[in-house]
């Protein structure tokens, strides 16, 4: 096929002329392209190839331009961290040895320091870079052991005087143990110390629930309780009931003969004395005193008992 180089029709090779648009074909004019075709392939292949400046960029000032960004960075760090040495120790609160090797050891971590040094005496650059590192972690180091331990400073300072200390001990104790029964007394003995005083005949105690046992005698004028633990004969409790007796004070008072620990003879009277006819409570030693005006006769009780024993009571029977 022939391509008519006026109008690019494409003929067939026997056709001398193109037969769109008549203009003769010259076989001369199509060799004559071949060659500057093949020329300017020649050309290409021998040009050299163009070079990319881009290429020629340099890693290593990157790398470079990136390690004095983190170096920055770890300055500021360290000059944030010296600061708040400096500050925590600048209260004197651990003393005065404390807090100045926390300031020394604060500053150890500032570049200008070294800068400083480096100017005014003859260390070389290594010399300087090693100080840099070894420094600030041996005073830091240093400042840290110094410290006092939080749990001993708070002791130390809440530590109260030996008077006190007894003081707290036996309060602690108070709290914690239980008074159920009183310790080193006799129900029984007791029991007849109240029959004299009230007139009573004495009767054999009858055994109630939880290894408790009651010492109870009755007639026109008094009605009196006593409980105790069956196995020790320690007293739990007394109940001193005015029935057709016109005054129950000496019968009261008889409670001021038991001793128990705690005793306040001076202080039960005047609870007695003060609160004839009402209702009253006190916690005098191992027992509280408790008045009242019974509902049913109109008369007045005294009852003594351990702060524990009801509740011990309540969980016997749960």
């Amino acid at each position: 096929m022939k391509t008519c180089r006026k109008c690019k029709n494409e003929f067939k090779d026997e056709y001398t002329f193109c037969p769109k648009c008549g203009k003769p074909y010259d076989p001369s004019k199509k060799v004559e392209k071949v060659e500057k075709d093949e020329k300017v392939v020649e050309s290409i292949k021998n040009e050299k190839p163009i070079e990319n400046k881009k290429s020629d960029v340099n890693l290593s000032q990157v790398d470079n331009g990136a390690g004095q960004t983190f170096k920055k960075i770890g300055v500021v760090a360290l000059y944030i961290f010296g600061g708040l040495i400096i500050l925590a120790s600048l209260d004197f609160a651990d003393g005065i040895l404390v807090s100045i090797v926390g300031i020394i050891a604060g500053l150890s971590c500032f570049k200008c320091i070294y800068t400083l040094l480096s100017d005014k005496t003859n260390l070389g650059d290594k010399t300087i870079f090693a100080l840099r590192i070894v420094l600030p972690i041996i005073l830091i180091c240093v400042w840290g052991s110094l410290l006092p331990d939080t749990e001993e400073s708070t002791t130390t300072k809440s530590t109260p005087t030996p008077s006190a200390q007894v003081e707290q001990k036996t309060e602690k104790q108070k709290t914690k143990a239980k008074v159920i029964y009183l310790k080193n007394t006799k129900a029984k003995d007791f029991y007849k110390t109240l029959c004299g005083v009230t007139g009573l005949r004495e009767k054999n105690p009858s055994a109630l629930f939880c290894n408790t046992i009651e010492y109870s005698s009755y007639d026109t004028n008094y009605q009196i309780e006593v409980g105790a633990y069956q196995k020790t004969d320690e007293i739990a409790y007394i109940t001193i009931t005015q029935l057709q007796a016109p005054d129950p004070t000496n019968a009261f008072m008889a409670l001021n003969r038991l001793d128990y620990n705690g005793k306040d003879s001076a202080k039960l009277t005047d609870f007695i004395t003060k609160n004839k006819g009402k209702k009253a409570d006190i916690q005098i030693g191992d027992l509280k005193f408790s008045t009242w005006v019974s509902d049913t006769s109109g008369k007045l009780v005294l009852d003594a008992r351990t702060p524990d024993y009801d509740n011990y009571i309540l969980k016997c029977d749960e």
